[in-house]
């Protein structure tokens, strides 16, 4: 069951069902409760099928229970992330925030560029998911994900984190030639490197050449030497 009133319980909070189901969008913050509800749908008549993934999950800023929908750029994401691959038996450990990069260049056209990170969620409402899974399920969710429905993602993301393992460990100035010597001749790193500038955790120094940022130090008016 939702809660029907707020819990006076620091340690027991209240959850409400919200009716829309909403597209996973950036700046949300979510624990995702259920297993994948998988269909395709095309944006026009001509247009190519387009994956879409619906699950019931938590929003983690206001306590709203409901369904949300991603894509398969969010699904990537969400791997590369560090979440399992689907199918999902139980709830998430970790929720999730979202966040979609700009066009390059002031394009308007074309997929953002989608960027997951882990969050801890508080032992509360980790404590409610397993109820809260439930209600999704008794909502109308439909489960039909499958095992492997996501393996041709599985090894580009292997790929893609290897790369940055490898960028993310050089020192110095390098160049991408000197990642792909390390992670193979054939593989495309500049994505990836791209990806860690906007990030902050390359600095791009020059023409396509790159450094580790250091890590930012605080100064504070009350330090003295």
């Amino acid at each position: 069951m939702i809660d029907r009133a707020p819990s006076t319980s620091p340690s027991k909070p209240s959850f409400y069902w919200s009716p829309d189901e909403r597209r996973l969008s950036s700046g949300d913050r979510i624990l995702i409760l259920t297993d994948i509800h998988c269909n395709s749908s095309r944006w026009h008549h001509s247009s190519a099928l387009q994956e879409w993934f619906r699950v019931g999950g938590i929003d983690l800023k206001t306590n709203r229970v409901g369904f949300f929908r991603f894509s398969i750029d969010d699904a990537r994401a969400l791997l590369q992330a560090g979440m399992p691959p689907a199918p999902w038996a139980q709830p998430q450990t970790f929720g999730v925030v979202a966040k979609r990069n700009a066009h390059d260049k002031g394009s308007t056209m074309g997929r953002y560029k989608v960027t997951m990170t882990l969050v801890e969620v508080p032992a509360e409402i980790s404590a409610a998911a397993p109820r809260l899974r439930k209600v999704c399920e008794s909502r109308g969710l439909a489960a039909n994900a499958s095992v492997g429905m996501w393996s041709a993602l599985v090894p580009l993301v292997e790929q893609q984190l290897a790369t940055e393992r490898v960028a993310l460990s050089l020192t110095g100035i390098f160049k991408a030639a000197d990642v792909r010597k390390i992670v193979g001749k054939n593989v495309n790193v500049s994505p990836v490197l791209k990806r860690l500038v906007r990030e902050g955790r390359l600095t791009l120094v020059g023409k396509k050449k790159y450094s580790v940022t250091p890590p930012k130090v605080i100064h504070r008016a009350d330090w003295t030497d």
